[in-house]
């Protein structure tokens, strides 16, 4: 069996401007559907809002993500089966909109039947994991906010953490915190029901190419409690890869369909194929891709990918060096 994760999805900006200016909002997926359909399961990270009511920023430099629910038929279109939630762009955003971005994203969600993990409209929903069978296997994605809900570290830019907290609480909505006991608990508790479980954590420090210390121990910290591997994200660029205590931590497969333009590292990503035999992980392959146009990504040429593979063992072996 085959699962497929991939990093950020960005509506808003210009690539909600070019949807719309192409009368397409499928456009973003097109290149990259036929891949993204051919995996069992397909995963990828919703950072941004979709809304029918909530305005479009003003600024077009903004780092509030907002597009149209009809941008959920590119998912569609993708075989994207799941979402998770628990980024910095769920809830928190310059505009002030608090938590009303994040239920008209829900919402649009359910209105298009694409199920989310890692926020929700209480802790317990933000906590709950997502749970698929294929081939006979279950599986179990969490989503972890260790960016805008984090209550373990220090604020900081070397850490990746906001001053802000975007975290779900009992009787109000938001995204799933990181703290230490409560990630334990529900990877223990996902292990027990599912045969294969993958928290996939919002965490490290933006466009730095390996992930902080604490951001490492995180990650083990859910190996220990019974996760088969781990997915991370939030960095804007791919970062690498280690195997603790036998099981892979993949950090960062990168941007996926963003506007940024400026420079190779972020304007390029990658879908992460999991393969598995029954519950064990027998494979890992990276199928590179290049954004173009500020908002389409296609699949790499072999010499871009290599370029790609270049970065991705350059930084696992600066994660290796420092440890």
């Amino acid at each position: 069996m085959r699962i497929g994760v991939v990093g950020d999805i960005v509506p808003g900006r210009n690539v909600h401007l070019h949807m719309v200016e192409y009368g397409d909002f499928t456009r973003p997926f097109q290149r990259v559907a036929p891949l993204l359909r051919s995996f069992d399961v397909t995963v990828a990270n919703l950072e941004g809002n979709l809304s029918d009511t909530l305005p479009q920023p003003e600024d077009p430099h903004s780092v509030t993500f907002v597009s149209s629910p009809a941008m959920l038929e590119g998912f569609a279109l993708a075989g994207i089966d799941a979402v998770t939630l628990a980024n910095n762009h769920s809830v928190w955003n310059s505009e002030g909109w608090g938590v009303q971005g994040l239920l008209d994203t829900i919402a649009a969600l359910d209105n298009y039947n694409v199920p989310y993990f890692g926020a929700g409209v209480n802790l317990a929903t933000a906590r709950a994991p997502w749970i698929v069978e294929a081939s006979g296997t279950r599986i179990a994605f969490l989503g972890i906010d260790a960016v805008t809900a984090n209550y373990e570290v220090e604020p900081g830019m070397g850490n990746g953490v906001l001053d802000v907290d975007s975290g779900a609480s009992s009787g109000g909505a938001g995204t799933n915190p990181y703290l230490v006991a409560q990630l334990v608990e529900d990877v223990a508790a996902a292990a027990a029901i599912a045969d294969v479980v993958i928290p996939y954590f919002h965490l490290g420090a933006e466009y730095v190419a390996i992930p902080p210390a604490w951001a490492v121990e995180a990650t083990h910290l859910a190996i220990d409690a019974g996760a088969t591997m781990v997915v991370t994200n939030h960095p804007h660029l791919i970062q690498g890869m280690e195997i603790y205590a036998g099981k892979p931590i993949i950090y960062s497969p990168g941007n996926f369909i963003l506007d940024q333009m400026w420079a190779a590292e972020v304007r390029s990503g990658y879908a992460l194929e999991i393969v598995l035999r029954d519950a064990a992980i027998v494979g890992l392959r990276f199928h590179g891709v290049e954004i173009e146009d500020f908002h389409q990504p296609r699949p790499m040429s072999s010499g871009e990918q290599a370029v790609l593979m270049d970065r991705f063992w350059g930084a696992t072996e600066r994660l290796a060096t420092r440890a």
